[in-house]
């Protein structure tokens, strides 16, 4: 809730631009800090979770 709490407030203020930037520079931010819910650094354990995930299915049965 913190996160949609902080980009609730800035609401209006920011042109299309401004607002992809202020969400990249959010995304970043708690992607690098610690998760008290894990105990982990999200982006420390990003390509070990990646290597776990199964593959999409074939592109005819995402179409489907």
């Amino acid at each position: 809730m913190k996160l949609l709490d902080e980009i609730h407030a800035y609401q209006g203020k920011f042109n299309y631009e401004e607002l992809h930037d202020f969400i990249q520079k959010l995304c970043n931010r708690i992607n690098n800090e610690y998760h008290q819910g894990t105990g982990k650094i999200p982006v420390l354990h990003l390509q070990k979770e990646k290597n776990l995930l199964s593959p999409l299915p074939s592109k005819r049965i995402r179409d489907w």
